[in-house]
């Protein structure tokens, strides 16, 4: 939080709560709120009734049993409480970034969400996303990494706030994120700008990434069912565009990856109308 304020990346109202402390605190904000478990490699490994990657709690009730269930399965590490911004999977997005070994950005990829994970243990997944050019966000990101001398892939999501109009950093990973995939399917070979900093020592100008191109990690029916109305449209033209999914790369097919690719598919279309109808 105090890098955040320091180095003016806007992130969403937070709160830091441990083990210890599970009994006695005080948020300091107003409901509905959001949890998560800082320790993500721990609380991976638990197993509970209605696990969830993250939580929304409407009222104190839903707030105190959540974490009751989350410490009462055996998790030691913190829990991150936030102020829960309001809006579905159409107001997240992802951003990708490469700082070269002397300390400058050579590369930023804007993507932004149009679907994300149903499966209560995915969620906040990306499972569709489109390419696009976002200099506001490439300004701010950019400064933040070269201000702290960082080096290497950097990985930021965000949530866009209707209420004051920002967008708020939730997370920053010092790795490429899941669905990176969106990047090279948007035209933006990501792996390039590592080679040539790395082995050919060449000072290119920064790229920054504005062609639209969708990447999906489920059937294309899925996104048009349950994709945020306001978007529908958009779909359409996208998919006609044409798509790219992470198991059926091109340079890379063969009989595996083509029936891996459509288990995929077709899990998605029995899957999402059990999960993602009503969802918080």
């Amino acid at each position: 939080m105090k890098i955040c304020e320091k180095y003016n990346l806007n992130y969403p109202n937070t709160y830091v709560i441990s083990k210890d402390m599970r009994n006695n605190y005080e948020i300091p904000f107003e409901f509905p709120l959001a949890v998560k478990a800082n320790d993500s490699i721990e609380y991976l490994n638990l197993d509970f009734p209605g696990k969830k990657k993250a939580y929304k709690a409407n009222n104190e009730e839903e707030y105190n049993q959540i974490i009751s269930d989350i410490y009462n399965a055996g998790y030691s590490g913190e829990l991150i409480v936030q102020d829960y911004i309001p809006g579905d999977h159409s107001t997240m997005a992802v951003l990708n970034a490469y700082v070269d070994s002397k300390g400058r950005v050579k590369m930023m990829c804007f993507g932004k969400c149009l679907l994300d994970e149903s499966l209560p243990e995915g969620i906040g997944n990306y499972n569709a996303l489109v390419t696009q050019d976002n200099p506001e966000i490439y300004k701010m990101c950019k400064k933040f990494l070269e201000d702290i001398n960082y080096r290497g892939f950097a990985n930021f999501d965000f949530k866009y706030d209707i209420r004051d109009k920002k967008y708020k950093v939730f997370e920053i990973n010092i790795r490429q994120g899941r669905s990176s995939f969106y990047m090279t399917t948007g035209g933006c070979n990501f792996v390039t700008f590592l080679v040539d900093d790395l082995i050919y020592n060449e000072d290119k100008p920064i790229y920054y990434h504005k062609n639209e191109k969708l990447w999906l990690y489920v059937d294309p029916l899925v996104l048009k069912k349950y994709a945020n109305e306001k978007d529908k449209e958009y779909v359409k033209k996208l998919l006609a565009d044409g798509f790219e999914f992470t198991q059926w790369y091109k340079e890379d097919r063969n009989l595996k990856r083509f029936l891996n690719y459509w288990r995929r598919r077709l899990g998605t279309i029995k899957y999402y109308p059990k999960f993602q109808p009503g969802r918080d």
